[in-house]
């Protein structure tokens, strides 16, 4: 007999208070917030003439902001230690994994899959000097940006609103905080109009100014692929106070809704804008290999791979860029304060680095940061698209793709890119850049074709290889390729296999299971067949989860929860829907070439009737 009130065998959560949330509007008197008197102090340096002392008041008072907020929200919590060691769980105990699950569900699911908790075990010395020389001072030609001609608005035209910081809280996910422990959900509670932070928002904006205690983060390292001691393998993610983050967020969206209205950036730059740019750019990488192969022509690729892309920009180069762009004084000094004294600590296996100054490249973490690396290499965009009708060139971000019609044309676009990265001590690296040369004539196939960066060889992709663009496997009759599926596959599995209570197997199978199959739905990389098979393996371990018979009917795992059913997707059918919602936006982007290259792609393939590909209706990007 199964007790059903054993933790391992518990179907849904248990039954807690449930807290009464007070509306802003049922509230008259705001004084009754804890720190909404820093609002008045704020309002009145607002009120001043902008100078030092302004400057030096200001930071007083944010610096008495963040004690008072501390004292409330953390007032029994001990400060961080020396040391970055991180606590430890048993996942296979019940008890701490359910608990664990409850306190933080990404991290239950990372120890889950064993893939959280790894650390840089190179000594600190050795990671802080490491560091220190990879952002050291860089430069750049102050010739490199073209000052625009037109008249345009600053970005910073008028003081930020309270809708605008609280639009920037809504799309705040509870992430790490920095230094001064301090989280979103802290902020969201000690001012939840936003009234306090609005008013220090804008005397930042006012004076110019950007708090020191907002120039400091804690850095952690990821590892990427490769020899994990050798530092070059880790990727450095700042934690920074998130009221600084915050800010940045407001500030983001001030720059986006101002390039978006003078069309700022170059259309083929997909990266950090309100575009689909993931799924836009792979359907027209994938319609321009179809038609070179249609029209037996030519097609030469070359993927381009920039060596610590984000973190060797120069400062300067962000200064001269935003100076030619015409952003507005408020706004550059603005930035070039936050960039100015930047230093950070970086978290080793046991140990911290002394702080480390940020002399170069965007802050990682920064939600500022990939717009103004856009807007930076802008130029190199302008220069090699310049006014062809066809892209030349697909960027997202610092992932870049060169498209030509010959071998000459697209080793003088590499060339060209070098050469203007170069100026703003960006490079490329020959070693992990591809290229691919398509020659649908007789007979058809990948042409062992040689380009070079300054006479160093690109590695050349031949028939069946492939390579990745934005998550998505590229390549000319390119094989199959598993591992995204079977990977995903196991996690599935883990979750069902794990230590968590049945309900929280289920509810972490909703969260993290089926939204990791979404990009590989979308872009259409496996038949819906294979996604059956993926149903029919997790079944009967959902149903093992639910105690319930192997033959018992599907209907109640996939019916609607409103029918008193669990409400598990079914992956087959989610891969129908998510295809046809590929389509759908596609064929209703705001990007006007990419719009009119999906209803001409759709208007073909219904003239032809086509069938041939089922894993994509109406469009076909896979």
């Amino acid at each position: 007999m199964v007790c059903i009130s054993e933790a391992s065998q518990l179907l849904a959560p248990p039954i807690e208070a449930v807290p009464v949330v007070e509306m802003a509007s049922q509230v008259s008197d705001h004084a009754d917030e804890p720190l909404f008197h820093f609002a008045q102090i704020f309002k009145d340096i607002l009120s001043c003439d902008p100078s030092q002392d302004c400057a030096a008041l200001l930071s007083e008072a944010y610096s008495q902001l963040v004690v008072e907020a501390a004292n409330i929200v953390l007032p029994n919590v001990p400060a961080p230690t020396s040391t970055a060691a991180s606590v430890s769980f048993n996942i296979d105990d019940p008890k701490q994994c359910q608990r664990l699950y409850r306190r933080n569900r990404r991290r239950a699911i990372r120890e889950i899959q064993k893939v959280s908790g790894e650390r840089c075990s190179l000594p600190s010395s050795i990671v802080g000097q490491f560091f220190s020389a990879l952002w050291r001072p860089a430069t750049s030609d102050p010739h490199f940006y073209q000052a625009v001609s037109s008249d345009r608005e600053e970005v910073l035209n008028l003081p930020l609103s309270v809708a605008e910081v609280m639009t920037a809280f809504k799309s705040c996910e509870s992430t790490a905080p920095g230094p001064d422990r301090i989280t979103y959900n802290h902020w969201r509670s000690l001012d939840p109009r936003a009234a306090v932070l609005t008013q220090l928002f804008n005397c930042c904006v006012q004076l110019r100014f950007f708090p020191e205690e907002w120039k400091k983060s804690t850095t952690i390292l990821l590892p990427k692929s490769g020899d994990p001691s050798s530092l070059a393998n880790w990727r450095p993610i700042a934690l920074g106070n998130t009221a600084s983050k915050l800010f940045m967020k407001c500030l983001t969206a001030r720059l986006q809704n101002w390039c978006q209205r003078y069309d700022v950036l170059s259309p083929c730059q997909k990266g950090f804008t309100p575009f689909d740019g993931v799924l836009e750019h792979n359907f027209v990488l994938q319609r321009r290999i179809e038609k070179a192969r249609s029209a037996k022509s030519h097609l030469c690729i070359a993927f381009l791979d920039l060596s610590n892309a984000f973190g060797s920009l120069p400062h300067n180069a962000i200064r001269d860029c935003l100076a030619a762009l015409g952003v507005g004084d408020t706004f550059m000094k603005l930035v070039l304060d936050a960039y100015t004294n930047c230093s950070t600590t970086i978290l080793t296996n046991n140990s911290r680095t002394d702080p480390v100054l940020i002399n170069c490249g965007v802050k990682q973490g920064c939600p500022l940061s990939g717009l103004l690396f856009n807007l930076c290499i802008d130029p190199v965009l302008r220069a090699i698209q310049g006014d062809a009708s066809e892209h030349r060139i697909l960027a997202f971000a610092d992932d870049l793709v060169l498209l030509a019609d010959s071998q000459h044309h697209l080793q003088d676009s590499i060339d060209t890119v070098h050469d203007l990265l170069q100026r703003i001590s960006l490079r490329l690296n020959p070693a992990k850049c591809k290229t691919l040369h398509i020659c649908a004539g007789v007979p058809a196939g990948v042409r062992n074709t040689s380009f070079s960066v300054q006479d160093t060889p690109i590695p050349a992709m031949a028939n069946f290889d492939s390579t990745r663009f934005l998550g998505k496997p590229v390549g000319f009759n390119a094989c199959p390729d598993y591992t995204t599926i079977n990977n995903m596959c196991e996690l599935g599995m883990n979750i069902l296999c794990s230590s968590l209570a049945p309900w929280q197997r289920i509810d972490a199978l909703k969260a993290f299971f089926f939204p990791a199959t979404q990009f590989s739905m979308r872009t259409g990389q496996f038949k819906k067949t294979e996604w059956e098979q993926v149903d029919r393996m997790l079944r009967k371990e959902i149903k093992s989860t639910l105690s319930i018979p192997d033959g018992s009917a599907n209907e109640y795992i996939y019916g609607h929860r409103k029918h008193g059913c669990i409400g598990i997707p079914i992956a087959a059918e989610e891969s129908d829907l998510n295809l046809i919602d590929t389509a759908f936006k596609l064929l209703t982007s705001k990007d006007e070439f990419v719009q009119q290259l999906a209803v001409s792609t759709s208007s073909e393939q219904c003239a032809r009737g086509s069938t041939q590909n089922h894993r994509m209706p109406i469009l076909a990007i896979s």
